[in-house]
């Protein structure tokens, strides 16, 4: 009878486990799909800025440095923004497709890729969003006036600097999850439960 009880029990409890991690899986799907769909804008964006067809660019009084620059940057920021759009697009498709197709724990795995993928999607999305921004000030170089240009690149790297510092310390901290080895001890937790 308290075995029976005791395999209920742990059947139970692995089920509850089950349903939370499908609730973290849809949920990183999600949250790869909007990533994705902000990368796939901003890089449209730096692409447009590549095929541009500068008529106010006077050839004789703009520096080849410059256009090195700007044109750099845009490229720099495309590759950030598609290689963004390939890991979430793959931890979309692979990420679920493991989840149910796989043996048994294929869940719980496809949920560890997927978190252990989200770092690395934020930093390519992060350092796709600095070239763009480091685009712009190259820009500002190349098509206003120096003096101008200048307070344009001044106002937009104190903001980036800014928002980085302020996504580092502010949110990051205030939603980190505490550190967890993943371990579970089913007889502790019973005996919790079989107390209260």
């Amino acid at each position: 009878m308290l075995e029976a009880d005791w395999e209920a029990c742990e059947r139970g409890y692995y089920a509850g486990e089950l349903r939370i991690q499908e609730k973290e899986l849809r949920l990183y799907t999600k949250c790869n799909a909007i990533i994705a769909k902000h990368a796939a804008f901003f890089a449209l964006i730096a692409y447009s800025a590549l095929s541009m067809t500068p008529h106010w660019l006077d050839e004789a009084l703009t520096s080849q440095t410059k256009k090195f620059f700007f044109y750099n940057f845009v490229v720099v920021a495309i590759g950030f923004n598609m290689l963004t759009m390939v890991v979430t697009s793959w931890c979309m498709i692979f990420g679920p497709g493991l989840a149910i197709r796989g043996p048994p724990g294929s869940m719980k795995r496809a949920v560890e890729g997927m978190r252990d993928e989200e770092a690395m999607t934020h930093l390519f999305f992060a350092l796709g969003q600095v070239f763009l921004t480091l685009a712009a000030v190259a820009l500002g170089f190349l098509k206003l006036p120096l003096a101008v240009a200048c307070c344009i690149a001044v106002i937009l790297v104190l903001f980036l600097g800014s928002t980085l510092a302020w996504y580092v310390r502010r949110p990051r901290a205030s939603f980190s999850l505490t550190d967890f080895d993943g371990d579970v001890d089913f007889e502790a937790l019973m005996l919790k439960d079989l107390d209260s």
